[in-house]
């Protein structure tokens, strides 16, 4: 069953635009916990701005869209704070846009494209920013006709090849966020953040320990964390700054204990970049700080001469880049930035990344999307041949293309969790490890996919509930209602074959994997029923 139009966004070519400029724009700004939209992080009018200075748009269409169909209100509007209690909030003081005026607004886009005034990207995204889309009564397609494949059939009972091992809510009501995991001889660490800063738990056995939290000011409510060698690379937006530490003083053998702060302050730097962590990643000793801010773009560091003194090399300023990836595929290194509102996953051979001579060059990028979609992550296939990619706006969910062709990546397929024909779940983040696709998908979860052969189909064959059912007895504590709460982010790449999943609301959790079992067999829910640990 493919997405229903109440929950799913439509996609449509700016052809159609005449026929379905009677649209409204959303009204439904009040959600729990945290809202990811980030057209609400950057004032509309910086990225109005941003397209006058570029050229994408006259200052004739400027000072026409700011007089006749925007106020400085709305302009200007800018993401509020979460009140002390963390109950409903309104996101945007926004007014929403009345339907007449998105009605004009669209009808004047049109007539500036078949013009030639304005081209038909700058026009999809200043609609995708702005949010004028048409009514529910048109069929669902993508930009190339085809239409949406809807959920993917669960293929187990119960949680399937998932196996609870531990789980620590160490500081209720903390927010969690990013999370990496981290080996030093025979001990595992899971290096969990939070709006304090970064906390590490000893995930080494099923009682969770954590041995140590790194205070940091901003994080509220983004903080990531990556590894590279023995150190880790933490990074926060709200006002946070990037740090890096040295992890050599962590135990690789006898435990050490709750709080022990093994890891002493000579190993602990601040190295400044303030509100350039909204994500980040560490890849082949080089470091990648993404903004997802119009303009910024992402930051690279190398860190190979120095790890503790990260040196600035480059920065990306093509698209906004709220994430960054990069894997070597046939002998050539590839980042695939995650360009947010310009609906674009884009592909660079960054090989040569070092030399003086670099400058980033497009190799090839996807298709475009004319409908609601935010360009939120991207992660590819052990072999190279297949991308994946998240929209965070609930459009399509999970997109799939062969990249086979660096320059003309080509959709495969889209999809989303299980029960998404009756009940929509944001999706968050996404990894590989061998034929499973492992999800972060909000208030559904975690979510597993075999990935196996995605031209013929993909299935669900596995999950845990971190936000229906944080306590593992089987009894949903909160319902799914399409916001940005529960699964935040996982990590794959510990070598117990442990994976971390880190879900705003409840903590840490540590699951293993099981497929050794026919569906029919697989373990009962909850395999063991979850202790918070200290």
């Amino acid at each position: 069953m493919r997405k229903t139009r109440d929950t799913k966004h439509t996609m449509m070519k700016l052809s159609f635009f005449p026929a379905l400029y009677a649209a409204v724009f959303s009204a439904s700004s009040c959600i729990t916990m945290v809202y990811a939209n980030m057209a609400m992080f950057q004032p509309l009018r910086t990225r109005l701005n941003f397209l006058l200075t570029h050229d994408d748009i006259s200052h004739d269409q400027y000072v026409h869209i700011v007089t006749n169909f925007t106020s400085d209100e709305f302009l200007d509007a800018a993401m509020m704070n979460h009140d002390d209690q963390m109950i409903e909030y309104d996101h945007s003081a926004r007014t929403p846009l009345t339907e007449e005026v998105v009605h004009s607004f669209n009808l004047w886009l049109n007539k500036e494209v078949v013009q030639d005034s304005l081209s038909q990207n700058t026009a999809d995204l200043i609609i995708n920013v702005f949010n004028l889309y048409p009514p529910d009564d048109i069929p669902e397609v993508n930009s190339t006709g085809w239409e949406l494949n809807g959920p993917a059939p669960a293929k187990y009972t119960n949680n399937g090849v998932v196996k609870f091992f531990a789980r620590s809510d160490f500081a209720p009501g903390s927010e969690y966020n990013g999370i990496w995991g981290y080996r030093k001889g025979s001990r595992e660490y899971a290096l969990q953040c939070n709006i304090f800063g970064l906390n590490i738990l000893d995930v080494t056995t099923d009682v969770i320990v954590k041995v140590q939290t790194i205070l940091m000011p901003g994080g509220q409510y983004w903080r990531d964390v990556a590894t590279y060698l023995d150190y880790a690379y933490v990074a926060a937006q709200n006002g946070g700054n990037a740090w890096v530490i040295d992890l050599s003083e962590l135990s690789s053998s006898t435990p050490q204990g709750k709080d022990s702060d093994p890891i002493s302050g000579d190993n602990i730097k601040d190295f400044g970049y303030t509100d350039w962590g909204h994500t980040l990643n560490a890849w082949n000793g080089l470091l990648f700080l993404n903004s997802a801010r119009v303009g910024d773009g992402c930051k690279i560091f190398d860190l190979l001469e120095d790890p503790m003194n990260p040196r600035e090399i480059m920065n990306y300023t093509i698209g906004e880049c709220h994430d960054s990836y990069v894997q070597t595929i046939n002998n050539t290194d590839i980042l695939i930035t995650s360009d947010g509102y310009d609906k674009k996953w884009r592909l660079y051979n960054i090989t040569d990344i070092r030399s003086e001579s670099f400058q980033f060059s497009i190799l090839g990028e996807t298709p475009a999307i004319t409908g609601s979609v935010y360009a939120h992550q991207s992660v590819v296939s052990t072999d190279g041949s297949t991308l994946f990619v998240f929209d965070e706006f609930d459009g399509f969910d999970i997109g799939v293309y062969d990249i086979s062709n660096f320059t003309n990546p080509e959709l495969i397929r889209q999809f989303q969790w299980s029960e998404d024909g009756t009940t929509s779940s944001v999706v968050h983040n996404g990894y590989v490890r061998g034929k499973y696709l492992m999800v972060a998908y909000y208030e559904a979860g975690l979510r597993i996919f075999d990935i196996s052969n995605v031209t013929d189909g993909i299935t669900e064959v596995g999950k845990y509930e971190t936000y229906r059912d944080p306590e593992g007895n089987g009894v949903f504590s909160n319902n799914i209602n399409g916001d940005y709460n529960g699964t935040w982010n996982v990590y794959v790449g510990l070598p117990s074959g442990k994976v971390l999943v880190s879900d705003f609301d409840y903590g840490t959790f540590v699951v293993t994997i099981d497929d050794s079992l026919p569906a029919s067999n697989l373990s009962e829910s909850p395999s063991k029923s979850p202790s918070s640990s200290p």
